[in-house]
């Protein structure tokens, strides 16, 4: 081994090491898993619906809608039916998409209501819309609104930020399902149940505290404010006009709705359920319950104007539910369409092209009894590894296997593999976010790569573990090395024009996928180290405006290093995680056993991983940071007690917005997510002044990609086609991930099966999965077609799996001696073939194997011996470490669900 690939060696084994160790303290799996069949994407027809709250509808669509007209008292138009006709009788709602429906984003649009309007002495509003999903086989059934995904926000502690925060918008009685207290639960009012599709039903329960019992409804057993995907408030604009992007969740995501799930006839089409609320009580007449009304400042009775909208949407002591417009929504099969019985052909591989491979999946099993392919996703160096070391047959990869790229796997087996490539799909590693001021909704921001390299090291203040107000936060460095206390307030953010004084602190956060890691995570990385400013800040050198990279992220050789440093070098080194590096921690011991029962917050509790790029665009979308700051003194913690640190409610009703994180250019799509604009990569330093107009920033679109793409150069070593960043030219999107299928076509697991069904899926993506579209079988919206080079790599690729070279007719191999050493004379190798490395084979049969690609005499000594050891040590080696990290994941059990995290 030269001095060089030592170095390189140790290098990787030391981020191997370091990742390792985070790993196993956090218990995260090292293998995750989805399957492929899921989030498949929608049908290509257009399936949009617009329904009118005074009727007039379609009859497929009035069939489930409440008769608001008829419940007029004559036909003068007196409201005496329900004491809402003025209110909303110009009201329709438009839904963009209601079939063939997976995990994601629809756009729900509504026109015909009046401004909403805010009353500030108590916090409530009147005139906007609330929007939740519902399972019930009957959407006119009495007892429907049981079935709605709808009070996650109450399941929080009285008192919390959650609930605080929603009552300072639309009051603190109307984000729940009714709950009131134990009295009123006693006289039958209020704490409406949610009834699952199997059958359970949430049961409240009651924690003491100071003395006093306070009862919960129990909705958290199914949904909480971070899981639940309803809108308790959508402002209604000047213009009459409101507009938002509404996450719908199969099965997958929402196992207790059941949409799409075919094994729950009754959830198989849910529903998307609007309840207006306008300026009119909600008390239904002859009902003395004060939920409705606002009897503290002399009531407003049934039908009477009351701009204060007090009461649930879904109690039944109220309303309000009455006024609800429903559209059905039809889900597809979130486990696949395969049919039962059907062989399973595995795949490990990127994360990146998880949308495409379930988008794929039911075209390729639907004829002639086609092949399950189920994708276990894990980090690019495992993948890589286990292709070599035989536990999987096809790895979808963004770099290519070599010496360097598998790990702590004996390189040995490099050399004696046959892996060949052939592009699959197009996509990149994008920035996705949400970024709003009021009404204001922003969809184009810059990102420079020292702004990423600050964002991944935590080098914002507010960006380590702390407190909330009420509480010292005790921290390790000082505020007053970082500059900026957030990413919007940092004045390189400001110098390229991005929106800027971003005052609310509940709906801003960075989020990231991990600890596994990703060769669209070490792409990102080695475009950071390409760029001076970016690579400047990583060593330890300030910005032009003084801020420094945290400390914690430095080499451990540097001076300036807290905590011990890393053991690699962010600025150099090939690093393909997240990590979350900073020691921080808060508050300090005594506080802790005083205040918290000895709890402490670290980087890795403050702000939660995401378990995948989709996962973490369904954070994005939901400005769900999950950020933990709040000690909640009421949460049950089982033996222990009451008292825990919980997650920030997500931000989405807050009026200033700002989420970010790393994603795909598809997973973004799917949420209907803004993605920032990037530059090259400079080779000089940039200075205040030339920050911006030094730069050329592209948006990542399937141009953007496809010019990227285009630049690939083909590897003479490995076979690869590479994008280069060096090559690269204005226009094309630097984070562009070309993913490649590899197999080692030396392989003894490739049977002639195996090869026809892989090389089945590798034509399929070079042709019929090579349509960017929403139908099923197509190529999803965020990645990129395959251009006529890529296109036919991948077909010589298939064509060289089912048509593998065969041995000659050659003579016949002597008999082997017994002497320890003997030169035997082999035949010539056939030509484009490679040898296999037998590991844990007798010398005798490993030198046998290498007949295909020996001319000159084999010594058949101790060394063949040493060096199938060594491979089967390598071999070992990987499968322990992985299986560190599977005990807690549970490999090829836990499979990803949807969009969850």
């Amino acid at each position: 081994m030269t001095t060089a690939s030592a170095q390189h060696h140790s290098t990787r084994k030391r981020l191997a090491q370091a990742v390792s160790l985070v790993t196993v303290a956090l218990l995260a799996g090292g293998v995750m898993s989805v399957n492929a069949a899921s989030s498949a994407q929608a049908v290509e027809d257009d399936s949009s619906v617009t329904v009118k709250w005074a009727g007039g509808n379609s009859a497929d669509l009035q069939q489930y809608q409440v008769d608001h007209a008829g419940r007029l008292s004559d036909a003068t138009g007196n409201d005496a039916g329900s004491g809402h006709w003025d209110d909303f009788k110009n009201l329709q709602i438009t839904v963009s998409q209601t079939a063939g429906l997976s995990d994601g984003a629809i756009t729900v649009s509504a026109s015909g209501m009046a401004p909403t309007r805010n009353q500030r002495w108590d916090g409530s509003a009147s005139n906007y819309l609330q929007l939740m999903q519902c399972w019930g086989p009957d959407p006119l059934a009495d007892d429907f609104a049981e079935t709605c995904q709808y009070g996650g926000w109450g399941t929080s502690t009285g008192g919390m930020s959650g609930p605080d925060l929603m009552a300072r918008i639309i009051g603190d009685d109307t984000y729940n399902r009714g709950e009131r207290n134990a009295t009123n639960v006693e006289q039958g009012q209020g704490t409406l149940p949610f009834r699952s599709v199997s059958g359970e039903v949430s049961e409240p329960y009651t924690v003491e505290y100071n003395n006093a019992p306070i009862t919960y409804s129990g909705l958290g057993t199914f949904f909480n404010a971070n899981t639940s995907n309803e809108v308790p408030f959508l402002p209604i604009d000047i213009d009459g006009h409101a507009s938002t992007a509404f996450g719908v969740q199969s099965a997958a995501a929402a196992p207790h709705l059941g949409c799409g799930n075919p094994a729950s006839a009754a959830a198989q089409r849910c529903w998307l359920v609007a309840v207006p609320r306008g300026v009119h009580s909600g008390g239904i007449e002859g009902n003395p319950a004060s939920d409705c009304m606002l009897t503290n400042f002399g009531g407003r009775p049934y039908g009477a104007a009351n701009d204060q909208q007090v009461g649930s949407p879904v109690t039944p002591d109220c309303s309000f539910f009455d006024d609800r417009i429903v559209i059905p929504l039809d889900f597809l099969d979130p486990s696949g369409s395969c049919p039962a019985g059907a062989a399973e052909r595995r795949l490990v591989g990127s994360d990146t092209v998880t949308l495409a491979i379930s988008a794929w999946q039911p075209a390729l099993c639907a004829a002639d009894g086609g092949a399950t392919y189920s994708l276990s996703t894990n980090s690019g160096n495992v993948n890589r590894s286990q292709l070599l070391t035989g536990q999987a047959d096809m790895a979808l990869v963004s770099s290519p296997v070599s010496a360097s790229s598998i790990g702590l796997t004996d390189p040995a087996l490099v050399e004696a593999a046959d892996v060949q490539y052939g592009p699959i799909a197009n996509t990149g590693l994008v920035f996705g976010f949400v970024i709003a001021d009021g009404t204001t909704q922003y969809t184009d921001v810059k990102l420079t790569p020292r702004l990423l390299a600050k964002l991944l090291t935590a080098s914002y203040w507010r960006d380590k573990p702390f407190l909330d107000a009420s509480f010292k936060s005790t921290q390790s460095l000082s505020r007053e090395l970082s500059v900026a206390q957030t990413l919007p307030e940092d004045p390189e953010w400001a110098a390229l024009g991005n929106p800027v004084e971003f005052s609310n602190m509940n709906g801003q956060g960075f989020v990231v996928v991990g600890p596994q890691g990703d060769d669209a995570v070490q792409a990102l990385w080695s475009y950071i180290q390409a760029d001076a400013d970016a690579r400047a800040f990583l060593a330890g050198e300030p910005d032009p405006w003084g801020g420094v990279v945290n400390p914690y992220f430095l080499p451990a050789d540097h001076a300036n290093a807290v905590g011990g440093g890393l053991p690699v070098n962010l600025a150099t080194d090939p690093i393909d995680t997240f990590l979350k590096a900073d020691q921080s921690i808060t508050p300090d011991k005594a506080q802790a056993v005083e205040r918290f029962q000895g709890n402490q917050l670290d980087s890795v509790a403050a702000f939660p991983y995401s378990t995948s790029f989709t996962s973490n665009a369904s954070r994005i979308f939901s400005i769900d940071t999950r950020t933990t700051s709040t000690w909640d003194p009421l949460k049950p913690v089982g033996a222990l007690g009451n008292g825990a640190f919980v997650p920030a409610p997500p931000g989405s009703a807050v009026s200033q917005k700002f989420i970010m994180g790393p994603t795909t250019a598809a997973s973004a799509a799917r949420f209907s997510l803004g993605t920032a604009s990037l530059p090259l990569p400079l080779a000089e330093l940039t200075s205040d002044k030339t920050v911006a107009s030094a730069r050329s920033f592209t948006r990542p679109s399937p141009e953007s990609m496809q010019s990227a793409a285009a630049g690939a150069s083909v590897d003479a070593e490995t076979g690869f086609a590479q994008i280069d960043l060096a090559t690269l030219r204005d226009g094309a999107y630097p984070l562009t991930l070309a993913v490649n299928a590899a197999a080692n076509l030396a392989s003894t697991s490739l049977d002639a099966t195996a090869r026809t069904e892989y090389a089945k899926l590798l034509r399929y993506a070079a042709a019929d999965g090579n349509t960017v579209g929403t139908g099923v079988g197509q190529l999803p919206p965020g990645f990129a077609p395959l251009t006529k080079a890529q296109t036919a790599a991948t077909i010589r690729f298939a064509d060289a799996l089912v048509a593998p070279p065969t041995l000659p007719a050659g003579p016949t191999l002597p008999t082997l001696p017994t002497a320890p050493v003997t030169e035997v004379a082999l035949p010539a190798p056939v030509a484009g073939t490679t040898g296999v490395s037998v590991v844990g084979a007798s010398p005798e049969a490993a030198a046998l194997t290498q007949v295909q690609v020996t001319q000159t005499p084999v010594q058949l000594t101790a060394a063949n011996t040493e060096l199938t050891s060594s491979a089967a040590q390598g071999a070992l080696g990987i499968s322990l470490l992985i299986g560190i990290g599977g005990l807690a994941a549970a490999p090829f059990l836990l499979r990803r669900r949807g969009v969850t995290s």
